[in-house]
């Protein structure tokens, strides 16, 4: 038979002695939500349990409750006094102290710190019950509607490591504006009342302007603020690609060839008479994209409707 090493707990005021829950074997059955802690001061869940009270506590007990299980371990009833309302995930550990019939938390293990969540390609809903940091690492698009298994308060910061852009969508991906991740950008989101809410992003490779190519004529815009055009032959823009619902974007002409910005209601729009605008040399415009459409917002001289 297996030894019990039990403590014992000398009250000189009066004068008897009783066994002080220094067991650290108790295992708690499944199913059960009133465990018994007579003898127990640590305590463990290999299975899925909600725990409302546990039984046979004296006052000042000190019980610690580890979850090994990979499942949810979650405390419920007036009597548990969490410091929030969150469940426990594989290997956390809470500690609680009896007092007055209730069970007060003192302490919470930190719950989700890993940092090596790897989201797998196609993975829309990717579970962080147990990460602070994600990353992508796929060559294709993906589009990110939700985090599962968020704990009320939680910070997770995902990044993008792959050829293919990260996109959010969704009612609970509250996001400050609609661009994507590319190459090494990161984005964080914080998670409250059922919804996830953007507190950053770093675009990694934004850059404060953009030289076009000679002949582009419809160039990317990604992550950039200002695309300036420096070549001495004219052209035609027919779109800016990779721009994003928000981004205001300032083009230069630097070149000695016109830049004529060509009049599109679902690419480009200039004017209400659907006239084009041409840029001259110096001149500057400052479009803003709008539900993915560019629109003329304000323009310098020299340069005029065409």
């Amino acid at each position: 038979m297996a030894t019990e090493h039990v403590s014992r707990f000398y009250s000189l005021a009066l004068g008897k002695e009783k066994n002080f829950y220094a067991r650290t074997d108790g295992l708690i059955t499944n199913g059960d939500t009133t465990p018994d802690v007579t003898l127990y001061s640590l305590l463990y869940s290999d299975s899925t349990n909600t725990i409302a009270f546990f039984d046979n506590a004296v006052e000042g007990q000190i019980i610690h409750v580890v979850n090994l299980a990979n499942e949810r371990l979650t405390f419920t009833g007036a009597q548990i006094k969490v410091g929030n309302s969150s469940s426990m995930v594989q290997n956390e550990c809470v500690t609680f102290i009896h007092h007055n019939s209730a069970f007060y938390e003192l302490s919470r293990s930190l719950k989700y710190v890993r940092t090596d969540g790897t989201v797998a390609a196609g993975d829309t809903t990717p579970d962080v019950s147990q990460y602070n940091v994600l990353y992508v690492n796929t060559g294709g698009n993906l589009n990110i509607t939700y985090f599962d298994n968020g704990e009320e308060g939680q910070i997770i910061r995902l990044i993008n490591l792959g050829a293919g852009e990260v996109q959010f969508s969704g009612a609970q991906m509250l996001v400050a504006d609609s661009s994507d991740l590319y190459a090494n950008d990161n984005i964080s989101f914080l998670f409250y009342n059922s919804a996830w809410y953007e507190i950053g992003r770093k675009h990694s490779a934004a850059t404060n302007f953009r030289t076009v190519a000679a002949g582009d004529a419809t160039p990317t815009v990604q992550n950039t603020n200002i695309l300036v055009f420096n070549s001495a032959g004219a052209i035609s823009v027919t779109d800016f690609d990779d721009g994003y619902e928000g981004q205001l974007l300032t083009v230069i002409n630097k070149g000695a060839g016109g830049v004529t910005l060509t009049n599109d209601v679902t690419k480009l729009v200039i004017s209400a008479t659907g006239a084009n605008y041409l840029m001259a040399a110096s001149g500057a415009v400052l479009l803003a994209n709008v539900v993915g459409v560019w629109h003329l917002a304000s323009s310098t001289n020299p340069g005029a409707l065409a």
